[in-house]
């Protein structure tokens, strides 16, 4: 691992950078970062092959592109049967190709979460993937793993199944550089494995150069964007919208995300079919494009799902100048400082949400933070975030010599 000044070959674990969220954006930047830095050969083991045009436009890679390998691992066929469940099992499955495969590489990096590769290397934590249900519900934090069993007992055979499928255990991964994506996650790690991560935020990547449209000169419209899942609080969100529009009829209201469960998109869509009298639009899968011209129209921007780890998309609305309102928990409020735009419950939310429509003192003072907010989020810092953890791991494995 790390056996040269500069790592030759680099192994980038991820399960699927095929469709962009938060932490594949994260990770292509970290294969973008590690190509143009080192010049090292770096291969992606992942379960989906993916178009690495999408770096080159996203990051410019140039002649650095030729050093990008793919290597596709194929789930057992009754982990491919399952289809979106057991999400756990199938990262474990990754991790136990990556253990063994790791000692061919001289730098092994995970961008996807908690890791043992049985030697050190570099861990990315957007949310844990491997602490279970029972510390979460210690922490009254839910949502931050893919089971969703209510007996105890379930529980714990999946996650021995889980550890047994992996070859991990808790001191592999805490021997490794750990870098997390927010305070917030900061807190529950080192609650989980008793180490002291590093935060590097995730960074802003606006493909538009400007949103130059006034905040009172768009539509009275309310977006909300993230991954169409259960652990989103979709439903939820629908009756906050059914809730605002008893106040303000004439608002429109858009979730738009990527369709991870096309069973739960159908009863999405179903639910909102039932709220009468209230305009609701649901577009699964999106373009950026899309996106993009959604942010700089909409007047408002919700995220009502509690103890998110980070909220990419949270970023992305403050920074294209909507209202942008979270709920007081999580990594969101590391984005969101204004005590203004946050709120506990429906109720808190909608005297908020008046107070800064009615008063344009507050409205304006409240846009200039977030602008002011967002401009810690630069690919700049991420950058030099991630190469202190190489650094450190050169250092760790080597003494004090840095790449």
């Amino acid at each position: 691992m790390v056996n040269s000044v500069k790592p030759k070959k680099v192994l980038v674990v991820h399960p699927n950078l095929k469709i962009l969220g938060g932490a594949e954006l994260v990770a292509l930047r970290i294969i973008a970062l590690v190509l143009q830095r080192y010049g090292s050969q770096v291969t992606v083991l992942t379960f989906e092959g993916f178009d690495a045009k999408k770096i080159n436009e996203y990051f410019g890679l140039g002649r650095w592109s030729g050093l990008l390998r793919i290597k596709t691992v194929k789930p057992p066929l009754v982990l491919r049967i399952a289809s979106g469940k057991f999400h756990t099992l199938k990262i474990a499955y990754l991790h136990r190709i990556a253990k063994r495969i790791c000692l061919d590489y001289d730098l092994c990096i995970s961008t996807y979460n908690e890791i043992d590769f049985g030697t050190t290397g570099i861990q990315y934590i957007h949310h844990p993937n491997f602490a279970g249900r029972s510390f979460m519900r210690n922490l009254n934090i839910v949502g931050l793993t893919d089971i969703r069993e209510t007996v105890p007992f379930l529980d714990s055979l999946y996650r021995l199944l889980v550890k047994f499928t992996a070859r991990h255990n808790n001191e592999g991964i805490a021997r490794n550089i750990t870098v997390v994506n927010s305070h917030f996650m900061e807190c529950i790690v080192h609650s989980l494995y008793g180490i002291k991560p590093t935060v590097v935020y995730p960074f802003l990547h606006v493909k538009q150069e400007t949103h130059n449209q006034s905040w009172d000169q768009r539509k009275f419209q309310f977006l909300s964007v993230g991954r169409i899942s259960p652990e989103k609080n979709l439903l939820e969100l629908l009756s906050t919208f059914e809730t605002i529009a008893r106040k303000y009829p004439d608002a429109k209201f858009i979730i738009l995300g990527r369709m991870d469960s096309q069973q739960y998109l159908n009863n999405l869509q179903s639910a909102a079919e039932k709220i009468k009298n209230v305009n609701i639009e649901i577009l699964p899968d999106a373009t950026d494009e899309k996106r993009s011209q959604l942010y700089a129209e909409s007047k408002f921007y919700i995220h009502s799902k509690p103890y998110e780890h980070f909220g990419v998309s949270v970023l992305e609305a403050a920074s294209a100048g909507c209202l942008t309102f979270v709920h007081d928990s999580g990594g969101m409020i590391e984005i969101i400082t204004s005590d203004v735009l946050r709120f506990k419950n429906v109720s808190e939310l909608i005297y908020k949400l008046t107070r800064l429509i009615d008063d344009a003192t507050l409205r304006n003072d409240s846009l200039d933070k977030l602008k002011s907010s967002v401009n810690n989020f630069t690919i700049e810092n991420f950058d030099r975030g991630i190469e202190s953890a190489i650094n450190n791991l050169k250092s760790h494995l080597l003494g004090n010599e840095i790449l």
